[in-house]
């Protein structure tokens, strides 16, 4: 197969127009007013950056800049959702997830694993 026959199949170049994404068909979900979501990160930038973003869409941002820090206020706040980085100072995000997985009272809590790496 030639290139172009590739790019054709690949980006399904054809006449018509493309029906929209499957997720843009249905409603919009929002975030339930009220959710907490706990950013652990060392870099001040994507803490400010990554919490505006939430507090902006109606979360309530949590903030650590360790993963020690952050495993105390997960086990005080049980935020309903975590950004953790993996390139933390002392701790690595790996070693924090695995303590939180280990406590039952945050085992259950959705951890979004981030680097900048």
């Amino acid at each position: 197969m030639d290139i172009l026959g590739f790019l054709k199949r690949l980006f399904g170049a054809g006449g018509g127009e493309r029906p929209p994404p499957q997720r843009r068909a249905g409603p919009r979900l929002n975030a339930r007013g009220g959710m907490r979501v706990l950013v652990v990160d060392d870099s001040t930038t994507v803490v400010t950056l990554l919490g505006r973003m939430l507090r902006q869409n109606g979360y309530v941002v949590l903030e650590a800049f360790d993963a020690e820090k952050g495993i105390e206020l997960a086990l005080a706040e049980r935020p309903d959702l975590v950004f953790l980085d993996i390139v933390l100072p002392g701790m690595s995000g790996f070693a924090a997830l695995r303590q939180l997985r280990r406590q039952p009272a945050t085992r259950d809590i959705p951890i979004i694993m981030m680097s900048g790496n």
